[in-house]
Formats: structure tokens, C-alpha cells, sequence
């Protein structure tokens, strides 16, 4: 059994989603409002998102929804999962990719492959084939 979930310092969650997405849109040349208008939202909530934080006094963590990320993977032209950050490791209480960015090329080239463990019957199965 898993213990229970860590604190997690969501901070460095979202400042390493607002790398990816400020890198990914600087590589296909748009500006923050050509995003905005492919993604389907206002060109304030593409900078809150490249900061990582929303605006005002409190600057909460970027927490963005399943839509939002699924938006901005369209008007990006990646899979979804190239925009999050530590896809393909396990949950830790702090984002590796905060602390050390991934380059352009890196998040480009992302392969994701789950080393996920079936078991029936007694036996483990890997899923991939």
C-alpha cells in the first residue's frame, strides 16, 4: 500500500509547466497573444500562465485544469503530456524539472513509457507489449 500523499510544493509544479509552455511557444514563433487566441483564452491568462502564478497580491499557484492543459496542447501542436512536468517518474513532494529545466530538445523528444505491472492470477504481466 502506498503511504498517504506528501505535501506536495506545487510551486515548483507550476513554475516548471510555465518552462514548458513559454519554450514550446517561443519555438513555434507566436506571440502570447496568438496563443491565447488558438488556445481559446485571453492573452493575461497565457502570461499567468508563463509566470507560473496568477496576478494579484496572493499570486496563487498555477493550478491549471484538464481543459486549459488540453488547449494549450492544441494550440501548441504537442500531446498534452509533453506540457507536464515529470511525466514518466514517480510523484515526488518536488518537481525535478524545476530545479533543473529541461531544454527545448528534451521536452521534444519526450517518450513516455510506463512500466506498469498487471498482476492476474499470481502472475505479473507487463502491459507493454
Amino acid at each position: 500500500m502506498q503511504p498517504p500523499l506528501p505535501d506536495l510544493d506545487w510551486k515548483t509544479y507550476g513554475s516548471a509547466l510555465a518552462h514548458r509552455i513559454r519554450l514550446l511557444r517561443v519555438d513555434a514563433d507566436m506571440t502570447q497573444e496568438e496563443l491565447g487566441q488558438r488556445a481559446g483564452m485571453s492573452r493575461n491568462q497565457v502570461q499567468n500562465f508563463e509566470r507560473g502564478h496568477g496576478t494579484g497580491r496572493n499570486g496563487r499557484v498555477l493550478n491549471p485544469t484538464m481543459e486549459k492543459i488540453y488547449q494549450l496542447a492544441y494550440a501548441l501542436d504537442v500531446p498534452p503530456a509533453v506540457l507536464l512536468p515529470d511525466v514518466g517518474r514517480k510523484v515526488r513532494p518536488r518537481s525535478r524539472s524545476a530545479e533543473n529545466p529541461p531544454t527545448l530538445e528534451e521536452i521534444q523528444n519526450l517518450d513516455i513509457v510506463w512500466p506498469h505491472t498487471v498482476v492476474r492470477g499470481g502472475d505479473a504481466d507487463d502491459v507493454r507489449s
